[in-house]
């Protein structure tokens, strides 16, 4: 611990002496999960609070007893919210409360929510509700679902509900939660290909409705942050004006919309949760909403209204100005909860400047606005203030001595008071107000930052204390009515108590450091005595059937200072309880003591002495079966019948193709009893390798029949018996690889046809590839694994940033496999592509533009790989080998491109043995090269060569190629693009050694590399096309000049991890060579992929 003290210390003051302004962090804090911006953060430096609530415990014993025994039972009883059953439309009907407790409802939903967060269109969801009001039975089920979750979210704030209780939930807060699951029920059954945008409106009242009831609360960050997952996967965060012209008006407003509502619901979680943010601000280009009226749009508007003045309210005004400044606090949120550095007081100071600017430029409407400008406002403001509180928080609790912390102190305070102030605003009523104190957690810091001051301020005499304390009573009032606030929350749904109990702590603390000539103990007991006094309103309020909690006797807060701890009540049940435990494990507990008072060193030996004789029985076993195999390998043997067992959807036909060879009636000599066992488990391999069988495949060698006449003494039956892999898997997940990540949709049927078959569906959305569908078809040649053919279609577009364009891809191909006998593997393919370069920057280069539409790649090409290495992403020693070649546009081919397209690769892996290690050590050096040609030739009848494409050209550089330059960072540019070459070579030499201690069986790796290599363009001497003698003399000139001069270089070291799914590469890589225009990255650099250099 000394030496941890030590490092910290030194920490400390190397920041100081590079004069950075940087409060002091206790050491307990980094421990904590989360960042800064989470509340057991600010509790862990109000050490005062901490304090007064254990001398609370310490002064009324009894408290302890009730809170221990509360949670048991919130542990027992059940819940009432618990909806399993599968819903139908009649049943969602059903579940709609009467018309006038679902229009106080919906008037509530749509006075806050929807002046804040836009979900809903105002006149279409009005007028389907006046439809439904009329004729409940013709509604849509959409509607009824969102109907559903708009009252799931405010019914528990609006008066007039019932108060009673079932267990640990209020009645309210369960009818609530049956509506959400119901929802969420019949959501999970709808189509996820074809998703209107009630899908996504349906999926954000989810996480309003849950977030506002307190449903699953530690899952609120995850759900929020899936939602937002959901919505990009969709494109809303792209501008949709830039997507299609094909979207309307309407959908490319209520897009935006949303895409704002969910970002708002992600940073109010990330916040909560003490997380940085999802997403980064560069992560979406989808413009804000326009600040309208609901009633100037809908679905069939042609021409978008005018957007209005900010200073004219409407319901999108709150969005529209949370988007200004929305970067801004994304950008604080990261700073503020960094794991990896503290934020400093200069950043803060500008982002003080930047916030408070922002609350400047909040609109101020005219006092004849409509009243649901309140809610909206009094959102924006608190958004903001929450930030500041956050921001300042470090720094106003540091010492007190440094004068540089006080504006922090004073930022703290005016915001935590502007904060309480907006709690306690008049024109809000209290539904809107507990709403507000549900959605974030800006009251309960803004409680803790007043009460914090007060005591700061009452432990400091002099000009500091009256600075800090002018207003305390104020501020005590604000607190009061922060604690009467979160009381009526619990009351109102059993959620919050530890909201509760931590202000009505702050506020005894606060009260006795004013009121110093009263004693202490007089304001603990008034905070114990209001958390019971709560806590018997809801025992007295259960619902009858959950009286259980009243049943095992009453504490009631007027007892609080005569119950004893020394003289519990003899029938409360967790006596009881302790007395059956110990009067019905009398044996057990025996059992147990004897094996606790066992030496654990000799138990050790036991299990040991136990498994040696296992293995000893194991081995010897092996050993009596290999010598019967081995005498008996020469005898003959003859296969009279083989049998397969468990295969019902795998035609007849396709297995006796498999099994025909092993019979010997089907072979031209008899067998050996050792060759029999060898071919029984070559086919049991080969049946292993069609997929539609899982392992273990088992093997049963038999004598047939004796009383058979046809037998004879040499005969052996051969039965195989599998088990079949369901035909159809639906999976999601991620993939990475090549630098970039991406997450999928899969979904395959096997074996449809009984023959292996496979037809195969994927659905991905990636970093780069934003969005790729693709199906093909497989199928193995005559029955055996090792050929195989496959036709597939595709469609995808991938974003192209090194060259500033997007390129779609549709089409399709056809391949023909199969692996020789030298165990590798060839394939043989036809492509057929249209191919689309579109989506180009404003500064996107001429070659680009000149590329830039249509065009038709028609190609055969064929791939050549033999792999020898023992591990293709982390290997010790072998080789690999891969070429392939493209011929396309040639002859029959047709298409409007033509190139001949080759390329090479190859690897040695050499393990180094060392001293002293035994085995592998570990260490081993590899050296790769790649090559490439692109060779332009005449299209069809053509005696002219025109020159080759950007998207058929080849890209050098980055963390899977050539280490030290950024993505197609090396070879020809024009401008700001990389526009790719058609000559190159590349070489890497690697050396890979083991982490001290961690050993060579590890699949972590020191690295240092040397890389380097040269991207050419075809020297042209003249515009426009080429002759074909031009053309030959440029690629024997482009590729004498690869070597001239010293290729592009670099050098470093780092950390690889080999992940069974992907190769990790963090090198720190220094650029040796680089020429004029290549874009090299000195410093850390971060790879993931399956193929490196």
């Amino acid at each position: 611990m000394r030496g941890r003290n030590r490092a910290f210390q030194l920490r400390q003051m190397m920041v100081r002496m590079k004069g950075v302004l940087q409060p002091h962090v206790p050491l307990g804090q980094r421990r904590l999960s989360f960042g800064n911006g989470q509340l057991p953060h600010l509790l862990s430096q109000f050490e005062e609070l901490s304090a007064f609530v254990k001398d609370i415990l310490k002064r009324t014993p009894a408290l302890v007893k009730f809170k221990d025994r509360f949670k048991e039972s919130r542990k027992t009883l059940p819940s009432a919210g618990n909806f399993n059953e599968e819903v139908d439309l009649q049943q969602l009907v059903a579940m709609v409360p009467a018309r006038e407790r679902t229009d106080v409802f919906v008037a509530e939903y749509f006075e806050t929510y929807e002046t804040t967060y836009r979900v809903l269109h105002t006149p279409t969801f009005t007028r389907e509700y006046e439809q439904f009001l009329v004729d409940r039975n013709s509604a849509r089920a959409w509607f009824v679902v969102r109907l559903l979750l708009v009252c799931a979210s405010v019914n528990w704030a609006v008066a007039g509900e019932t108060d009673a209780f079932v267990g640990r939930s209020s009645v309210i807060r369960e009818q609530a939660a049956s509506w959400i699951t119901a929802a969420e029920s019949w959501l999970g059954k709808q189509s996820h290909k074809h998703t209107p945008l009630e899908y996504f409106q349906t999926h954000i009242l989810l996480v309003i409705a849950k977030r506002n009831i307190s449903y699953k609360v530690k899952r609120e960050w995850m759900t929020a942050g899936t939602l937002l997952r959901l919505v990009m996967s969709a494109g809303f965060h792209r501008e949709p004006s830039y997507l299609s012209q094909k979207i309307s008006v309407f959908d490319q407003e209520m897009r935006r919309r949303l895409w704002h509502t969910v970002l708002e619901l992600d940073l109010q979680a990330s916040c909560t949760r003490g997380m940085r943010a999802a997403v980064s601000p560069d992560d979406w280009d989808c413009l804000a909403p326009s600040n309208i009226h609901d009633e100037d749009l809908n679905e069939t508007t042609q021409i978008m209204p005018s957007t209005l003045p900010i200073t004219v309210f409407t319901r999108t005004s709150f969005l529209v100005s949370a988007a200004g400044h929305v970067r801004l606090r994304l950008e604080m949120l990261n700073a503020i909860n960094s794991l990896s550095s503290l934020v400093t007081l200069t950043p803060v100071m500008d982002y003080d400047a930047l916030t408070r600017s922002a609350l400047d430029a909040l609109p101020r409407y005219d006092d004849t606005a409509s009243k649901a400008m309140y809610f909206s406002s009094a959102t924006s403001k608190l958004q903001l203030h929450e930030f500041l509180l956050l921001l300042h928080q470090p720094f106003a609790t540091s010492d007190l001595s440094e004068s540089r912390y006080f504006y922090s102190r004073c930022a703290r305070r005016d915001s935590a008071l502007t904060v309480l102030s907006i709690y306690t605003w008049s024109k809000l009523p209290l539904a809107q107000r507990l709403i507000l104190s549900n959605s974030q957690d800006a009251n309960l810091r803004a409680c803790l930052a007043t009460c914090h001051d007060i005591v700061v301020a009452s432990s400091r005499p002099g000009s500091y204390a009256v600075d800090m304390t002018h207003d305390r009573g104020l501020s005590v009032g604000y607190i009061r009515d922060s604690v009467e606030l979160f009381g009526t929350r619990v009351r109102r749904l059993g959620q919050g108590f530890h909201s509760y109990w931590i202000t009505s702590s702050a506020l005894g603390l606060a009260q006795s450091r004013i009121y110093a000539d009263e004693p202490a103990e007089r304001f603990a007991e008034e905070a114990a005595k209001r958390l019971m006094t709560l806590h018997d309103e809801i025992i007295a309020a259960q619902r009858p059937g959950y009286d259980g909690l009243a049943s095992t006797g009453t504490m009631h807060a007027d007892a609080l200072s005569t119950t004893s701890p020394h003289h519990p009540n003899p029938a409360a049940p967790w006596h009881r309880t302790a007395s059956m435990a110990s009067a019905g494990t009398v044996g057990g507990d025996d059992l147990v003591a004897k094996l606790k008072a066992a030496d654990r060193r000799e138990l050790e030996r036991r299990q040991q002495a136990v498994n040696e004789r296992i293995d000893a029985s194991f081995r010897k076993s092996q050993e009596r079966l290999a010598g019967l195999i081995e005498e008996n390998s020469t005898l003959p043997t003859t296969v009279s019948s083989v049998t397969v067992l468990g295969a019902p959807n795998t035609r007849h036909g396709f297995l006796q193709r498999i099994i025909d060879p092993l019979l010997s009636a089907n072979r031209d000599r008899p067998y050996t009893h050792a060759e029999v066992v060898q071919e029984v488990a070559a086919t049991a391999e080969k049946l292993r390798q069609f997929g539609i069988f899982r392992d273990p495949i088992s093997i049963y060698l038999d004598k047939p029949s004796a009383t058979d006449p046809l037998t004879t003494p040499t005969d052996v039956a051969v039965i195989y018996s599998v088990k079949e892999r369901g035909r159809v898997t639906l999976k999601t997940g991620t993939d990475v690889g090549n630098a970039e990540g991406s997450g999928y949709v899969n979904a395959q049927w096997r074996n449809i046809f009984g023959g292996a078959e496979t037809l195969d569906a994927n659905a991905s959305f990636g970093t780069k590839t934003r969005s790729s569908y693709s199906a093909f078809f497989d199928t193995p040649i005559l029955s055996n694994p090792l050929y195989g053919f496959q036709v597939g279609a595709l469609q995808s577009a991938t974003q192209k940033t090194f060259a500033s364009h997007d390129e779609v891809l549709r089409g399709g191909w056809a391949k023909l496999r199969w692996i020789s006998a030298a165990n590798s593997s060839h394939e043989l393919a036809y492509n057929g592509l249209w191919r689309q370069i579109t989506g180009l920057d404003a500064n996107a280069s001429p070659t680009v533009r000149k590329d830039a539409g249509d065009s038709v790649k028609s190609s055969i090409s064929h791939r050549w790989v033999k792999d020898g290495r023992d591990n293709p992403l982390l290997p010790q020693s072998g080789y690999y080998l891969k070429t392939q070649t493209e011929l396309a546009g040639v002859g029959p081919l047709q298409g409007d491109v033509a190139f001949l397209k080759t390329e090479v690769e190859q690897q040695t892996v050499i393990p180094i043995p060392l001293p002293g290690i035994s085995g592998r050590s570990g260490v081993s050096f590899s050296a790769g090269l790649r090559a490439g040609l692109l060779y332009p030739l005449a299209l069809g009848s053509s005696t002219t060569v025109e020159g080759s494409r950007i998207n058929d050209r080849f890209q050098l550089g980055g963390p899977t190629d050539i280490r030290g330059f950024r993505l197609s960072g090396v070879g020809p540019r024009d401008g700001s693009d990389a526009v790719g070459g058609d000559v190159y070579a590349a070489g890497s030499a690697n050396l890979l050694v083991p982490l001290p201690r961690l050993g060579a069986d590890k699949p972590l790796r020191l690295h240092a590399f040397v890389n380097g290599g040269r991207l050419l363009a075809l020297g042209r001497d003249k515009e426009g096309p080429l002759t074909k003698e031009e053309v030959k003399k440029s690629v024997v000139d482009t590729i004498a000049e690869l070597g001239n001069g010293l290729p592009s270089t670099s050098a470093g070291v780092g950390l690889v991890y080999a992940h069974p799914v992907a190769r990790f590469e963090l090198n720190f890589s220094l650029p040796l060579v680089v020429r004029k225009g290549e874009e090299a990255r000195k410093g850390l650099q971060f790879g993931i992929g399956i193929n490196f250099l």
